[in-house]
C-alpha cells in the first residue's frame, strides 16, 4: 500500500482548510444535497464530500457510508488532492497503491474510486468523491459532470451557513433549510439522468444546461 503523503504546499493548504472552519463540523443540507445528486446521477452506493486534515480525511457529507473519518495515510483522496484532474480508479484491488489498503480488503469494500479536488483559495483542501463496490468505468462526460458537480461544492465552500438538519423524508432536502434550491428532474436516460439545477446563491449546472446538452 502506498501511504497518502502531504502534498507540496501543505502548510498553506492546512491554512486555507482551517480558514474555512468546516474540518469536524456538522452536516449540511448545502452539501448533502450535492453528494445526494452525485450519488444519484452516477449511480453509486456512496458519495462524498471530503476534507483532508493534516492526518484525517474528514466527511463532511456522505451519502452511503456511516463512518464520518478514516486516517489520511489510508485515504484514496490523500492521493487525489496531489494533483488537479480527478484520480480514478477503476479496479483498487488491480492497483498497486490500494489492492491491499484496508478500506479495500474490508469495510467498505471499495473497488471503483473517482475524487475530484476540491480547491478553495488556490488549494486543494479535499474532494468531491464517488465509491462502489465493484469495478467501474467513466466516459469523459461523466467525467465532465464530476467537475461541474465538483466547482457547486466550491461554490458553497465561499458561502457559509448554518447547519442544518437532513430530513430523510426530503431527499434532496428542497424543504427547511435548503429553500434556496429548485431541482427539476427531467427524465431517466442511459447516461444516469438530465437534471438541472437552479440556486440564486451558487450555481446552476454550466448556465443551466441540461446533462444532455453538456459537452
Amino acid at each position: 500500500m502506498k501511504d497518502a503523503e502531504p502534498t507540496a504546499d501543505e502548510i498553506d493548504r492546512l491554512e486555507a482548510l482551517e480558514s474555512l472552519k468546516l474540518a469536524y463540523s456538522p452536516a449540511e443540507a448545502r452539501f448533502d444535497m450535492i453528494t445526494r445528486l452525485a450519488r444519484d446521477v452516477f449511480d453509486v452506493p456512496i458519495a462524498l464530500v471530503s476534507l483532508v486534515t493534516r492526518d484525517r480525511q474528514w466527511f463532511k457529507s456522505a451519502q452511503g457510508l456511516a463512518a464520518a473519518e478514516t486516517p489520511r495515510d489510508v485515504s484514496f483522496c490523500g492521493h487525489a488532492i496531489q494533483g488537479d484532474e480527478a484520480l480514478i480508479v477503476e479496479d483498487a484491488t488491480a492497483h498497486e497503491w490500494f489492492a491491499d489498503n484496508p478500506l479495500v480488503t474490508g469495510e467498505p469494500n471499495v473497488r471503483f474510486y473517482a475524487g475530484q479536488p476540491l480547491n478553495y483559495q488556490g488549494r486543494r483542501i479535499g474532494t468531491l468523491c464517488l465509491i462502489d463496490r465493484v469495478p467501474r468505468h467513466l466516459q469523459a462526460k461523466q467525467l465532465e459532470k464530476l467537475k461541474v458537480l465538483a466547482k457547486g461544492v466550491e461554490e458553497e465552500l465561499t458561502r457559509p451557513e448554518e447547519p442544518v438538519a437532513v430530513n430523510p423524508t426530503d431527499p434532496l432536502n428542497l424543504a427547511g433549510g435548503a429553500k434556496d434550491y429548485t431541482v427539476s428532474y427531467i427524465s431517466d436516460v442511459a447516461d444516469c439522468g438530465q437534471f438541472t439545477v437552479w440556486n440564486g446563491h451558487f450555481w446552476s449546472l454550466d448556465g443551466g444546461r441540461t446533462w444532455e446538452n453538456m459537452g
